[in-house]
């Protein structure tokens, strides 16, 4: 959780007063201190037992006074729990229990979340519950850093049937290799001449080939003799098509006409 939703929780309740409708205003103003009161407690390090037994009832108790406002305050009641406010009655109080508070678990200072990888995608959530995917990966440093590379680690591969296990064996490969560096390849140079002298010559050949005309593409026969006279229709406009001239016309004498301009021009 960023810092200003931090000051947000701080702030906010005090300010409430005169907004919420008089009847309710209490209920709203104590969720609102207690979430931020269970939020610091759920950050503690190595809190003992009584503590976590002080933060389910803390916790409970304020669940059960949200869904009591439903009806009486809009977003509020039973409708409105999320999956979120159940992992944090019934799940984060065992967590806590069993691995002595759960703020080793987050990523950064000011962001208290867990990046958690099921088998198919990926999800930012509040909590760690582990033992509700059938498969889950979590990242314990550089959240968003890790997680980048998962996600395109995971999505490149079109084989995504035992994804948990690739991801493990990314993590760990990057954990070896974060503290090298590729070395650049050594180039022995085979022929000392060759940069000095042969490219040259092999340079000076290529424009020598380029240069000569190849025999083939000259015209055998530039000189061509063409009896428009005895031409058919079909022949004319044979030649008018190989000369790059579009016409309609269909009468033999203005065909003949049309080719002749048409010669004369080239």
């Amino acid at each position: 959780m960023g810092s200003d939703k931090k000051l947000l929780m701080k702030h906010l309740p005090d300010k409430l007063n005169g907004v919420v409708k008089p009847k309710n205003c209490d209920s709203v103003v104590k969720i609102c201190k207690d979430f931020d009161k269970i939020y610091r407690m759920m950050n503690e390090c190595d809190p003992s037992p009584d503590r976590i037994e002080e933060f389910f009832e803390l916790a409970s108790a304020c669940g059960m006074l949200f869904v009591s406002l439903g009806g009486e305050v809009s977003g509020f009641g039973k409708q409105h729990v999320t999956p979120y406010m159940h992992c944090l009655v019934y799940h984060v109080p065992n967590f806590m229990l069993r691995h002595n508070g759960i703020r080793k678990f987050t990523g950064q200072d000011n962001n208290d979340c867990i990046i958690i990888l099921s088998s198919n995608h990926t999800y930012t959530m509040l909590f760690n519950i582990n033992y509700m995917c059938t498969f889950s990966f979590c990242v314990y440093k550089g959240v968003e850093k890790n997680n980048d590379d998962v996600r395109k680690f995971h999505l490149t591969k079109s084989n995504k049937w035992d994804a948990p296990k690739d991801i493990l064996l990314v993590s760990k490969r990057l954990q070896f290799t974060s503290q090298h560096e590729r070395e650049p390849r050594a180039y022995m140079k085979r022929n000392g001449e060759y940069w000095s002298t042969e490219i040259k010559e092999a340079r000076s050949k290529r424009r020598k080939l380029f240069d000569t005309p190849c025999p083939e593409s000259q015209p055998n026969n530039p000189e061509r003799v063409l009896d428009i006279n005895g031409l058919s229709v079909l022949e004319i406009k044979q030649e008018l098509k190989e000369l790059g001239v579009k016409t309609r016309a269909r009468k033999l004498e203005k065909l003949q006409e049309i080719l002749k301009r048409a010669l004369e021009d080239q």
